[in-house]
């Protein structure tokens, strides 16, 4: 019995860890609350991506960040497509290029809602530092913050993408967030700090630990949950999308749901095109997390 119990044991540790499978709704909108996403739209805009259906996964939300912008006129024909589906108005900013290799390059964007959020006073731009000597660029594609108020709810959002291709510098990269996370704490009274993107790391990993640990952040999406499409346009590959908060403030405003999007049952009933996903939307899925707006701003 005790050589059973044991290989039980060993079998249990052995095994990878498995994400676990996004919800395919999203809560509906209302309006004493807010909804706020982040969302790795590859390499966007592609000749090969369809624009009506990347506008009805964004049209759930109210505020959504988008990481792997590559084209200038890529969020106003997004936002031309989303007042279209929606018969409502949007706005939009980006930021500037980023990358440290003229071949290729990314940029950061917010779209969102101007009937239900606003930009608020705040430094709108790229986390800028000097370059290291040791790795060039401290990032090779440089934060990028935007100021928000929804209602009483006001925010800063901090969205990033760190490298993928160099392990020891993806890995550097989150350490260096932590740092330029405290910087901006230092700089601001703002105690609302929203931090998201694609980090290509689970929450549990090590390399994490700088923002989770450290600094005491939250994930607010649940843990394990794969934010990444297989080829097959099947969910839950990988859980590398993240909205992180400060456990000690931003989470009195949150309303305790949030997940991941898995938007291909929607947009391909019945499975059929499913395979197509990846190049006609992208090959991640939004993460999301709602916010009360009604409460008494607590800085």
């Amino acid at each position: 019995m005790r050589v059973r119990v044991v290989l039980v044991v060993l079998l249990v540790i052995a095994l990878p860890a498995v994400a676990l499978p996004p919800e395919a709704s999203v809560p509906d909108r209302s309006a004493d609350t807010v909804l706020v996403a982040s969302f790795n739209i590859k390499w966007f805009a592609r000749q090969t991506q369809d624009l009506h259906k990347i506008a009805q996964v964004i049209a759930h939300f109210d505020l959504c960040s988008i990481v792997e912008l590559q084209s200038d006129d890529a969020l106003p024909r997004l936002l031309q497509v989303l007042e279209a589906e929606t018969g409502e108005a949007w706005m939009y900013i980006c930021s500037h290029d980023t990358g440290d290799d003229a071949r290729y390059l990314e940029r950061y964007g917010f779209i969102w809602r101007p009937d239900r959020v606003r930009l608020a006073s705040g430094f709108v731009g790229n986390l800028f530092q000097p370059a290291d000597p040791d790795i060039g660029d401290r990032h090779r594609h440089a934060p990028y913050t935007a100021y928000f108020r929804a209602g009483g709810f006001d925010f800063a959002c901090i969205v990033a993408h760190t490298v993928w291709s160099t392990a020891a510098r993806r890995k550097r990269e989150v350490a260096l967030l932590g740092q330029e996370l405290e910087m901006l704490r230092a700089r601001t009274a703002e105690r609302d700090l929203l931090l998201m993107g694609d980090f290509n790391y689970p929450v549990s990993s090590p390399a994490m630990a700088s923002l989770t640990e450290n600094l005491g952040l939250r994930c607010l999406e649940p843990e394990g949950v794969g934010t990444t499409l297989k080829a097959d346009g099947s969910a839950g590959e990988s859980a590398y999308d993240h909205i992180l908060v400060n456990a000690s403030a931003t989470v009195r405003d949150w309303t305790g749901r949030s997940g991941a999007y898995y938007f291909v049952p929607a947009l391909y009933p019945g499975g059929e095109g499913a395979a197509r996903a990846s190049s006609e939307v992208s090959d991640h899925i939004p993460v999301w997390a709602e916010f009360h707006t009604g409460l008494v701003d607590d800085d």
